[in-house]
Formats: structure tokens, sequence, C-alpha cells
């Protein structure tokens, strides 16, 4: 026989049930006592990934003498339980309660489970009490990277794109999206909600004073929901200017501290501008030393740029190092570009 139970959760969809068998389980501890536990199986349905899921099970003894539970561990770091250890008396009930955590967690079914030692003076035997969980992605996102059209230098642009928020009753008071881009923002700009979904319309705007070449973005969701730091997403679009670059990045491999670095790249010019009229300012960033840089014309309309770098000091190698380059015809700004520089240290010595 399958009883129905509600579970009543504090956040996003308010009809989840857990289904489990009444009869229960009954682990044999000696010849005159034995340990009920109820449910027998944990299955829980429409656990969006990121919340926490409550469980609980009554242990009762229904022998005459008691039994001693040593241990209650979980199978994984998804689920956290009461580290209990405890003796119930011939007749007497206890609860254990444990927690599911989906944050990470893959959409789809997922399993774990929770083992329960006991004994009495003559046994020692263990209960396996399993757990199923049908997770679903509550924020729904287009497939990333997330290409926009091409803008053009010292104009901008702007660009929507969807987020869907399943869920029966779900409801975001408040939605934020943060970039990690100083130069691409994101708005909320309309919300249309049906019977199991919202669909919510997103602007992206792109700085005028973004500079040209290949502009990416990361970004994440904050609201008022648990589940909202995990909602990451990313963006890649191209700020297309006077000044084309290639490469427009410089990759260097295993490098040391203080050793230069030599980086090229050529410029071509898209207006009728002469070259002998282009002049550079360099800038680099933290971590990095800008000891020289130069423009040599080529031709009428493409130039070459030569910089000498060298890393000032160790940084993770993860993260890319820029030198921004304005470019001015005269008192005239140009263009602006960023030129991201990756690379890896070499491991100090100690």
């Amino acid at each position: 026989m399958n009883v129905a139970l509600p579970y009543r959760r504090s956040g996003l969809v308010a009809g989840l049930f857990i289904v489990a068998t009444a009869m229960g389980v009954v682990l044999r501890t000696s010849s005159s006592g034995d340990l009920r536990v109820t449910p027998e199986r944990m299955h829980l349905y429409d656990i969006p990934i990121g919340e926490e899921a409550p469980l609980a099970w009554e242990l009762t003894n229904r022998g005459v003498s008691p039994v001693e539970v040593q241990s209650v561990q979980p199978s994984c770091s998804c689920t956290s339980v009461e580290d209990l250890a405890f003796t119930i008396d011939p007749g007497k009930s206890r609860i254990i309660r444990a927690t599911l955590h989906t944050l990470g967690a893959q959409e789809g079914p997922t399993n774990a489970r929770v083992t329960i030692k006991a004994r009495t003076q003559k046994n020692t035997q263990e209960l396996i009490l399993p757990i199923t969980a049908e997770l679903y992605r509550p924020v729904q996102l287009p497939p990333m990277p997330l290409s926009m059209q091409p803008v053009a230098y010292g104009v901008g642009g702007t660009e929507s794109f969807d987020v869907v928020l399943r869920g029966k009753g779900l409801q975001l008071k408040r939605m934020e999206f943060i970039s990690d881009n100083p130069f691409l923002s994101l708005d909320v700009i309309n919300r249309r909600a049906s019977d199991s979904s919202e669909r919510v319309t997103v602007e992206t705007h792109i700085s005028r004073e973004a500079p040209s070449g290949p502009l990416r973005a990361a970004f994440q969701l904050n609201s008022d929901q648990t589940y909202a730091p995990i909602v990451i997403g990313s963006i890649r679009t191209e700020v297309r200017g006077a000044l084309i670059a290639r490469p427009a990045e410089f990759g260097f491999g295993l490098v040391e501290v203080g050793s230069p670095l030599y980086a090229d790249a050529s410029l071509t010019m898209r207006d009728k501008i002469s070259m002998q009229q282009l002049v550079i300012e360099a800038v680099a960033a933290e971590g990095v030393e800008l000891l020289e840089y130069r423009l040599e014309s080529l031709s009428a309309d493409s130039c070459r740029l030569q910089l000498q770098l060298a890393v000032t000091k160790e940084q993770a190698t993860s993260r890319p190092r820029f030198v921004d380059c304005n470019f001015r015809v005269g008192q005239l700004l140009r263009e602006k570009m960023r030129f991201p520089v990756r690379l890896a240290l070499l491991p100090t010595a100690h």
C-alpha cells in the first residue's frame, strides 16, 4: 500500500509529494526484538536544483528488548544527517532527520542512501534506506554562450533574450542580473507569467565606451531564492571599430616573473585614415609592466603594433592580464582597444 505524504516547502513549488511505502522495513536485531523503519523508500518529485529537501524516518522498536542505534550515515555529501547514537526501548519510536542538498546537481533523477547501524546484546546489523529525487532546473537559459550581434565602436547596442522560470507557484519578487564586464549590463524589461512557468525578457546593453574587439561577459542571477547564485551564463559579441587587430589577444606559455614578453599584432583601418597620422597611448593592468610599445607603418591602411611586456608579480594563472591601447589621430580619440594577455607562470622555487 502506498501513502502520499504532503511535503510543504518554503519557496518554490507548493505541491511536492513524497511517496513512501507504509509497510516499512523490519531489521532483525535478535530473536526477541526487531526495528521497523518507516518509510522504507523515499521518492521526492519536482525538487528545484539549489533547494534543500528535508527527509524524516520513524524508527520503532517492536521487540521486547532495547535496540541501540550506533550511527546514521549518508552515502555522499549530497545528504546530511543528524549524527545520532541512541537507544530505543521496546514499544518506543524515534524520528531521524536528514537533508538532501541539490546545489550543483544535474537535472533529472538522483540517488542517495542513508545507512543505519543498530545492535542489541546479541546482534549488530545495518539497514540501507534508498532515496530517489527528481530534480529540475528552475531557471532555464538559452544555450550558452549567448552570441550577440556585433555592435559599432562608440555606439554600443542592445539585444534581448528570454529566461524561463519553471514550477507552479514559482514567484521571484526580485531578479537582478550581475555582469562581470563593466561594459555590459543586463536589465529585466518584461515578465509574463502562466500557470506553470514565467517568461522573463532580459535586455543586454553594451556601453559606448566598450573597447573594440571581442567582448565577453559572464553573468549570474541574484534573486530572493536560494538557487539564484548557481544560475550562471555567458555572453560574447564583437565591438567593431575602424581598427581591426589580428590577433585580438596574446597568449604565452610558461613564463618567469620579470622576463620580457614580446607581442605583435597587425592593425588594419576600415576608414580612409592614413596610418602615419595614428598615434598610440598604452596602459597595462596591474601585474603587468609595459616596457615598450610602438607603431610601425606597413602600408597606407595597415600597421604593426609591437608590445614588450613583463610580469611584475605572481597572480592566479587563470586570470588574464590586459593592455589597454588608445589610438588617436591628432587630439581626437579614434579607438580604444583592449588586448587580453593570457599566460601561465613558472612555479617559484622556495
